[in-house]
């Protein structure tokens, strides 16, 4: 009796760990990158005093996460099959991949097929919603996000290979999210959800754009032009404190223009942080390993600033 008791729980704990190794491998940490447009959206069309779905935003978080996981395994999978080198320069926690397949924790065809899983699943979940919101926008919003996340790793396109990325990432993470989320709310557009999209969609370019620096030299090597390659490291760190400034004027004149509201100006709480970040990378740029702090430090803002900007307008109207 015991022995059965033991082999049982013994199975259960091994779907256990296989859940959480599949859960891992799709690297959760950078979740966020979905979570907050979906929130800010939703938060929007709350905002805006439309009729809220509970049901509704939950598809919509969850096949929007699918679609970053879809991604996320793919491009683990294509990166592999590429057969380039596995070991970075200066491999960080913010780049380099999961390294599932190189450590032989999952096979690439378990990779590939939970990929296409995930793909399948988001494209399931946006099919039901575009058939029960009104119109076929919710397609179009969705083919553009499927689109950008598969052709973003897949050849013969493989658009995180060319300076294309960020702005690909910056589209489909920011915009395209946003206004996805809040017109499943709200059956309609408006200007309210795009500007508020914008900053969170050059947050993370930028993610992308500064975790580019430490590959900079193996990507060269590899014939990879990304921005970063195109640019040169010097340029390129100028055009990353340019686009850093770019997210707080355009938050204040957001306000300005009533198209946001006032206490959206908390994003400038995180000033102290933006001025580590410029500080550092103006003097370490080419020092992959005293450039760390920035990665990190670009990485909060994204959060940080995607988090005030969702209480800005829940704030708002708890207000008035």
């Amino acid at each position: 009796m015991d022995s059965n008791v033991n082999k049982k729980m013994s199975k259960k704990r091994e779907r256990f760990k296989g859940l959480r190794l599949w859960y891992a491998s799709t690297r959760p940490k950078f979740f966020t990158a979905t979570i907050l447009p979906v929130l800010l959206g939703a938060a929007i069309a709350w905002y805006q005093h439309l009729p809220f779905s509970w049901l509704h935003f939950t598809l919509t978080m969850t096949g929007a996460l699918c679609i970053h996981a879809g991604l996320d395994l793919v491009n683990d999978y294509y990166g592999y099959r590429s057969k380039k080198p596995a070991t970075k320069i200066f491999p960080t926690a913010f780049n380099g991949g999961s390294r599932y397949i190189q450590d032989e924790l999952l096979t690439p065809k378990q990779i590939i097929r939970g990929g296409l899983l995930c793909f399948l699943t988001g494209i399931a979940i946006g099919f039901y919603l575009n058939y029960v919101v009104p119109g076929n926008y919710i397609l179009i919003i969705g083919a553009v996000g499927v689109a950008l996340a598969f052709l973003y790793t897949v050849d013969p396109f493989r658009i995180g290979h060319s300076g294309f990325r960020e702005v690909a990432v910056g589209i489909g993470f920011g915009p395209v999210m946003v206004l996805g989320s809040y017109f499943v709310q709200a059956h309609r557009f408006s200007m309210e959800p795009f500007i508020a999209s914008v900053p969170v969609g050059i947050l993370i370019a930028l993610v992308l754009y500064i975790n580019a620096f430490p590959d900079y030299d193996t990507d060269k090597a590899m014939n990879k032009l990304t921005s970063v390659v195109r640019l040169g490291k010097k340029r390129a760190i100028k055009v990353y404190i340019q686009l850093l400034r770019l997210v707080f004027i355009w938050v204040a004149l957001g306000v300005c223009l009533t198209e946001l509201p006032f206490f959206a100006l908390g994003v400038f709480l995180t000033v102290p942080l933006y001025l580590k970040a410029v500080s550092i990378a103006k003097t370490n740029y080419d020092n992959s390993h005293e450039l760390s702090p920035v990665n990190a430090a670009t990485s909060g803002l994204h959060l940080i600033i995607g988090v005030l900007l969702i209480m800005g307008f829940i704030l708002d109207k708890l207000m008035k």
